[in-house]
């Protein structure tokens, strides 16, 4: 019963994909013959077991029109499904087999929005199109907002303020949420949580250090996005400069033995604590938290310089700290 609005975002585009890709074409309409100049980047290869490729889409993949993509998604879509149900039958008793085909999921979605943008450049720029423009905006390793937001502007104005440009902007805007830029997070160091040994500590000595930064990273075991985001920053962990920023975890759910479970399974080497609560977490309503994952970026004074609900975004826009 959580709050949490990611998983009906993303229900919304993905049933937006299924049925909103009539009346495309590949001609390009008059005045937005000008491709993208810059994509924020490429997808790139992640680590991942081999035995998913199948599932992934090839992003270098070309379609004739957003017909023929759509065709693409729902074939993959339908062939992951019914893997995924197949699996899950034959290994009831795995409880992270469900995260790690979730994962699996998020990554060949974030591979579609990439497939999709590039599409929409080239199709006619429709009110049927326009809604797709937001597909998985929330929650996108390779179109930023800002990609997105220059595609939007590439519609007719009549189409931008029709029905489904309107349903895309409110999507995107909510995506672009930036209402703890400038909080002092000090003023909260009295809330407190806990550590995996049960220690009680207050959420200002959790946010203790030296450190030049500090990202905060809002989580909790059964959201499958977040893990896909720990599992990625585990992984580059190399790559980011450790000295200047330190991470840190925070898992807003109630279950304390669920919590305990999920971080010596993932087992990522940065502090993990407990605060209990989801949305009515005395930390959650101290700042502005409406969804998972959320991830803040504090300068060395504690307040917030970057708020993301993805957090390579945010390793992006701070190539001090993360050479990826």
């Amino acid at each position: 019963m959580h709050q949490l609005s990611f998983s009906k975002v993303a229900v919304l585009l993905l049933a937006a994909v299924c049925f909103s890709c009539g009346n495309s074409s590949s001609q390009t309409s008059a005045g937005t013959e000008k491709q993208p100049d810059s994509l924020s980047e490429s997808p790139v290869a992640v680590q991942r077991d081999t035995t998913y490729d199948l599932f992934v889409p090839d992003t270098s993949t070309k379609f004739e029109s957003l017909d023929q993509l759509r065709e693409y998604k729902m074939k993959l879509d339908q062939q992951f499904f019914d893997y995924s149900k197949q699996k899950l039958k034959k290994n009831p008793e795995n409880a992270n087999l469900e995260y790690q085909l979730d994962s699996v999921k998020w990554h060949i979605q974030d591979n579609f929005a990439y497939l999709i943008y590039q599409q929409l450049w080239k199709s006619e720029k429709t009110d049927k199109n326009i809604i797709m423009v937001s597909f998985s905006s929330g929650f996108s390793s390779y179109v930023t907002i800002e990609d997105r937001m220059r595609l939007f502007a590439a519609y007719p104005k009549s189409v931008q303020d029709g029905p489904s440009g309107k349903a895309a902007l409110k999507l995107m805007k909510g995506s672009m949420a930036d209402g703890n830029i400038g909080r002092d997070m000090n003023t909260l160091g009295k809330l407190t949580m806990q550590d995996s040994s049960g220690r009680s500590l207050s959420f200002g000595k959790a946010i203790n250090n030296d450190a030049e930064y500090t990202l905060l990273i809002f989580t909790a075991s059964w959201c499958s996005p977040c893990r896909y985001e720990a599992a990625f920053l585990n992984r580059e962990l190399d790559k980011m400069d450790t000295g200047k920023v330190k991470l840190i975890s925070i898992s807003i759910e109630n279950k304390r033995d669920k919590w305990l479970r999920f971080i010596r399974k993932d087992a990522n080497p940065w502090p993990q604590y407990f605060h209990p609560g989801e949305m009515e977490s005395p930390l959650a309503k101290s700042i502005d938290f409406s969804s998972l994952p959320l991830n803040l970026l504090l300068d060395r004074d504690k307040k917030v310089v970057a708020q993301d609900v993805n957090v390579q975004v945010i390793l992006k826009k701070w190539p001090q700290l993360y050479k990826g």
